[in-house]
């Protein structure tokens, strides 16, 4: 339930972090390890994830996150629907309903 703005976690070691029903707002994970964290519930707008270890971290219910599957490691990392559609843009497909 933390409230988090333009921070600065670049290349930061963040594995098993709790952010669960955060507000992380502006905020740069750059490079870091988040390895097994959770961000269940947690608002991520503006956020940059990129070149970020995301493996089995928890995004279930998290929104307004941008994570580009071809930039970072996102094995076994969980997603809810309607968010997880966002994990498309970087492929520039159309999908129709």
């Amino acid at each position: 339930n933390s409230q988090v703005s333009k921070c600065n976690f670049t290349s930061l070691e963040l594995k098993e972090t709790d952010f669960f029903d955060s507000q992380i707002m502006q905020s740069d994970f750059y490079q870091a390890n988040l390895a097994k964290s959770n961000f269940s519930g947690s608002n991520l707008k503006s956020t940059i994830f990129e070149n970020t270890d995301l493996t089995d971290v928890n995004f279930i219910n998290a929104k307004d996150y941008l994570i580009n599957p071809l930039i970072n490691k996102i094995k076994n990392a969980e997603f809810s629907m309607p968010e997880a559609m966002s994990l498309l843009n970087p492929l520039e497909v159309k999908i129709s309903f």
